[in-house]
């Protein structure tokens, strides 16, 4: 594993709060992850079931029962819902890899955004959010990975809020 996906990881999981110890898990879903040549549910399911299984197994790989309770960024979708939502999602994202994308870097944030706005999981979204960002980077428009430095933690959180940013 390189340099910059090592620290993508590391800073990902300090962003959560998340000391070494998630690394392991990190790791095998972002290497999981990054063999996909196209984006499922199955396979946002296997990353966060991958990332997730030394950490809540009764959660790994599975949508979220219950409504959200953190705020960093700001609402989401209600829980009965995040399936629907997700495979909109996954819609968008099989039509954007086949067009032409002027600002590839603006449409892989305002991806995420949406991703984070559904919100699937009880926990472990904010990683795996992070990692489809940086699959659809790397992968699909071959664009640096993106780190977002647990520093900038509050930074990162203000994207969520700026409608803007909000578009494809």
């Amino acid at each position: 594993m390189n340099f910059e996906i090592r620290t993508f990881l590391e800073q990902s999981n300090r962003i959560e709060g998340w000391g070494p110890q998630g690394m392991r898990g990190s790791m095998h879903a972002w290497d999981f992850l990054r063999r996909q040549r196209n984006m499922t549910e199955f396979i946002v399911l296997e990353t966060h079931r991958l990332l997730m299984r030394n950490w809540d197994i009764e959660a790994a790989g599975k949508f979220r029962t219950q409504e959200v309770k953190k705020r960093e960024y700001g609402s989401f979708v209600p829980w009965e819902a995040v399936p629907l939502c997700l495979n909109l999602w996954l819609n968008v994202i099989g039509e954007i890899r086949d067009r032409r994308i002027e600002d590839k870097d603006r449409l892989c944030e305002s991806c995420h955004i949406h991703f984070q706005k559904i919100y699937p999981f009880e926990r472990g979204t904010g990683v795996v959010g992070r990692m489809l960002w940086n699959w659809q980077r790397m992968c699909v428009f071959n664009l640096p990975p993106k780190i977002i430095w647990e520093s900038e933690k509050q930074d990162y959180y203000q994207i969520f809020y700026d409608e803007n940013r909000f578009k494809y």
